[in-house]
C-alpha cells in the first residue's frame, strides 16, 4: 500500500498565507487639490486606509477641468503606503490654470505581473466654486495668446544664444586659421607648400593652397582650399588628417 506524503508544515502556511491575503483595498480616503503660493502648480493631499501589499501598487490619476474648459488626464506617482496601511501623502502636479473640477482615481496595479490593474477607488468634488468652466473655446487645451508669446519669447532667447554660440566658433575658426598665416601671407606661403606635397603625394592636384580652416570634428583634421591647376583660377578642397599625412577631397 502506498502511503501519501503529507505536506510540510511550512508548505502548508505558505499555501494558506497566499489564500488568505486580503484583497487591494482603500478605506476612509479624504483627498483634494490645493494651488500652490505661487499659482505655478498644485498638490493631491491624501489620507487613508490602505491594504498593505507586498506584491503591487496604488496609482493615482487625476482628470480635470480647467477654467478654459480643458479636460485633462494626469498620471501620477505611485502612492506610498506604510506597512500599516495608513497613508498620508502629498504629490505635486503641474496644472498652472485654476482648476474647477477634478476626479480622483486609483488604480492597483500587480507587480508580479498576473493580472491587470485593478480600479479600487474613484471620486470627484469641487476644487474652486469660483471657477466657471468655458464654452465657447474651440480648442481649450492649446497655449492661450499670453502663453504663446511667452514661449516665442523662449524660442527667440534659445535662438540668439545658438547665433551667438555660432558666432564665437566661426571667430575661434578664424583665429585658428589666422594661426596658419592668411592668403598671401609669408607663413601660408611657407605651410602651403608643404600641403600642397602632401595633397600631391596622395594623388590630388593642388597647385597653390590659398586657405586652411581647422575642423571642428578633430583637432588634427584642416579644410584646405587649392588652385587646382598651375596658371588656373578654379579652386578645390581637400581634407588633409594632419596626424597622418591623409588627404581626400570630400
Amino acid at each position: 500500500m502506498t502511503s501519501l506524503r503529507r505536506p510540510s508544515i511550512v508548505a502548508l502556511a505558505v499555501l494558506l498565507a497566499g489564500c488568505s491575503k486580503s484583497p487591494p483595498k482603500v478605506e476612509a480616503l479624504e483627498w483634494n487639490l490645493k494651488r500652490s503660493g505661487d499659482k505655478a502648480s498644485y498638490s493631491l493631499y491624501l489620507s487613508g486606509q490602505f491594504e498593505p501589499q507586498n506584491r503591487g501598487q496604488y496609482e493615482p490619476s487625476i482628470d480635470s477641468v480647467d477654467e478654459r474648459g480643458c479636460k485633462r488626464t494626469t498620471v501620477l506617482v505611485p502612492i506610498d503606503v506604510g506597512p500599516s496601511g495608513q497613508t498620508v501623502d502629498d504629490i505635486k502636479l503641474d496644472l498652472t490654470r485654476r482648476i474647477a473640477t477634478a476626479t480622483l482615481k486609483i488604480y492597483f496595479e500587480p507587480g508580479d505581473g498576473v493580472g491587470s490593474p485593478r480600479q479600487v477607488f474613484a471620486g470627484s468634488k469641487v476644487i474652486d466654486p469660483t471657477v466657471s468652466p468655458r464654452t465657447d473655446i474651440i480648442d481649450p487645451c492649446s497655449p492661450s495668446p499670453p502663453e504663446k508669446r511667452a514661449k516665442e519669447r523662449e524660442l527667440r532667447k534659445i535662438g540668439e544664444e545658438q547665433r551667438a554660440r555660432e558666432r564665437q566658433e566661426r571667430a575661434e575658426r578664424k583665429r585658428q586659421a589666422a594661426s596658419y598665416g592668411g592668403y598671401g601671407s609669408a607663413a601660408l606661403r611657407e605651410h602651403g607648400e608643404v600641403i600642397a606635397t602632401v595633397l600631391n603625394l596622395n594623388g590630388l592636384l593642388c597647385a597653390r593652397v590659398v586657405a586652411v580652416e581647422p575642423l571642428r570634428v578633430s583637432s588634427d583634421a584642416f579644410e584646405v582650399t587649392c588652385v587646382e591647376y598651375r596658371g588656373g583660377t578654379g579652386t578645390v578642397r581637400y581634407i588633409v588628417n594632419a596626424a597622418d599625412g591623409t588627404a581626400y577631397r570630400p
